[in-house]
């Protein structure tokens, strides 16, 4: 029985992203681990690809789901006390493991472990750590005590609120312990992206939780991703935050953050749709929220860009993209020829 076991759910990968993800996975300083590949009903060979690792992972197959579904069923194959997650693209700094082990060995209190990340391209890093920019997590050091030591702290308070506006928690930074998986059914979402925010939506109130301030993943961003298809971000926010909504638990701070956020990703939603062309789904989406008496000015000012000519209003956006574009491409000239 390992220690730990690692979820990899896999879904048509990129055969030179899984090879590096394995890599920095096999390369952790904390050696007692099982890895479970989850093949999501690929229509690409993962086993072939993991030929290399043949012998060091656990391949399963399933029909395509979904990620957690993938996890899910790594988590019933599983023989580990604790979980660790990373996507089939993403990579872990060397002691990852190693200190998330250690925190939950130390503290029996704390049932899930995460950490700051990076996120990162083909080209390098992506501006700072996810934690320099995200303001809801600095602004809660009052909410958590230190533990062993300055980088490590825990929460002492409810953060419920504070969850639902910073979103600080990935997959591939955390370690939850087996129980608190099968107890909470973490896996057992119905979103199929921003899923563990829909766990943490349900459940946050209830964990125990901990950090380690200090990047141990890196996150790869890349024209698949699931979470850059916005029209199904926007999808699973709105399902997301209607069933949050009737949590007897939301607090009225809650809820009022809640309702503002559905009524942003509903108007976001219609003006995506407007974007692409489908203006009858924007006119159904902005008339949807009209009707529920929101008069947002810029979804007002659509809608009434609707009734009047929807192609023209289109047409004078993207001739305001491209003028912007010639602007910034003039200014870029200018200071590399020093006028």
């Amino acid at each position: 029985m390992s220690k730990v076991s690692v979820l990899i759910p896999a879904y048509n990968p990129v055969k030179e992203h899984l090879h590096e993800c394995l890599e920095s996975v096999f390369a952790q300083s904390f050696k007692d681990c099982e890895v479970i590949i989850v093949d999501d009903g690929s229509s690409v060979d993962v086993k072939e690809m993991l030929l290399p690792f043949a012998d060091k992972v656990k391949y399963l197959r399933k029909e395509n789901g979904g990620a957690n579904s993938a996890r899910l069923l790594g988590l019933q194959e599983s023989q580990g006390e604790y979980i660790a997650l990373i996507d089939n693209d993403d990579l872990w700094v060397l002691d990852k493991l190693e200190k998330q082990v250690k925190f939950l060995d130390e503290y029996p209190e704390v049932d899930l472990i995460f950490s700051n990340f990076q996120n990162f391209n083909s080209d390098g890093p992506i501006g700072r750590n996810f934690f320099d920019q995200n303001k809801v997590i600095r602004g809660m050091s009052h909410k958590t005590a230190l533990k062993a030591g300055s980088n490590c702290k825990i929460f002492t308070e409810d953060v419920t609120y504070d969850y639902l506006r910073g979103d600080f928690i990935i997959q591939c930074t955390f370690m939850v312990r087996v129980k608190t998986c099968k107890e909470l059914k973490i896996f057992e979402t119905s979103a199929y992206v921003r899923e563990f925010h829909e766990f943490g939506t349900q459940s946050i109130h209830l964990l125990g939780l901990g950090y380690i301030d200090e990047v141990l993943a890196h996150r790869r961003i890349h024209g698949t991703n699931t979470t850059l298809n916005m029209e199904k971000v926007f999808l699973s926010t709105i399902e997301i935050y209607q069933k949050a909504l009737g949590y007897s638990w939301m607090d009225a701070q809650c809820r009022k953050y809640l309702k503002k956020e559905l009524i942003k990703a509903q108007f976001l939603l219609g003006k995506y749709d407007f974007v692409k062309g489908d203006f009858e789904k924007a006119r159904e989406v902005w008339e949807r929220l009209l009707g529920q008496g929101f008069h947002l000015r810029s979804m007002t000012l659509l809608y009434l860009t609707y009734i009047i000519s929807p192609s023209v209003v289109l047409q004078l956006s993207q001739t305001r993209n491209q003028f912007l574009s010639i602007l910034r491409l003039n200014k870029k000239s200018r200071v590399k020829s020093g006028s």
